[in-house]
């Protein structure tokens, strides 16, 4: 892929990250208010959201930009680069949310880990000492940058399925 391609695969990916990340927003801003936020089951939906769009806009890409031909490794970068924007602007989102808008989700997060802990039979002195361990890892940054990681992961995940089949090489 030569500098020219990536040029070109840069701002559609930023549009598709972009909306991508709006509506993951929109999505966590209902579960915010309807009492699910830290619902695990509730927040695995956002990676098959993430899915759905890096295939929607990975699809789409191919036909509109790339006339329907598209490689692997460019359905890779683009799928990935779609969650990568995706993910700051969650990760934004995210930061804003446990800072300004409802800074106890960091605790009523500690304490869904304390009841499965506790449900998985850990001792309380066992999970506390953990717990003071992984505390600075809880602070809005620290969550809001390890999103950004995760989220491009999980891109680069899915982005490696999807390629597969979203590929036209002829």
């Amino acid at each position: 892929m030569n500098m020219e391609e990536k040029k070109s695969m840069l701002k559609p990916a930023m549009n598709s990250g972009a909306i991508t990340g709006i509506i993951l927003i929109i999505y966590s801003l209902v579960l915010y208010f309807v009492g699910a936020a830290t619902s695990k089951f509730a927040g695995n939906f956002n990676i098959l959201f993430l899915a759905v769009f890096i295939f929607i806009f990975t699809k789409t890409y191919r036909d509109k930009e790339c006339k329907g031909i598209i490689t692997y490794g460019q359905s890779l970068g683009y799928g990935t680069l779609i969650g990568l924007f995706a993910s700051i602007i969650l990760a934004f989102f995210l930061f804003i949310e446990l800072k300004l808008i409802d800074p106890s989700l960091v605790d009523k997060m500690m304490d869904m880990a304390r009841e499965q802990a506790m449900a998985k039979g850990l001792p309380e002195e066992q999970f506390e000492k953990g717990m003071a361990m992984m505390k600075w890892t809880m602070t809005p940054a620290f969550l809001s940058f390890s999103s950004i990681l995760a989220y491009t992961f999980f891109s680069f995940i899915i982005s490696l399925i999807t390629s597969i089949f979203i590929r036209n090489e002829k």
